[in-house]
């Protein structure tokens, strides 16, 4: 029967790359900690990755409502190691 067929043929290739980004991400919350000995290595203004073990809560010095009997609270930790963030490796 008369007919014709009509046939297209289409490649395509493409290529992704993964990337990794250490952005620090401030949380708003805060620590008390402590460590064994003073460290000179250890500077203010700078990100680390911290390893510590929570100890309990300490009550701060801050405001209290009359309703209140303690202040707000803080939580301590020891301070195991720290260490400069480092760009991850992904094997």
């Amino acid at each position: 029967v008369g007919g014709s067929i009509f046939t297209r043929e289409r490649t395509a290739r493409s290529t992704t790359e993964r990337t990794y980004d250490n952005i620090s991400d401030e949380t708003g919350r805060e620590a008390l900690g402590r460590l064994a000995s003073a460290d000179p290595f250890l500077e203010t203004r700078r990100d680390y990755v911290i390893l510590a073990r929570f100890d309990g809560l300490r009550e701060t010095s801050g405001m209290t409502n009359d309703e209140e009997d303690e202040g707000p609270k803080i939580p301590v930790l020891t301070i195991v190691g720290y260490h400069l963030p480092q760009a991850l490796a992904v094997y």
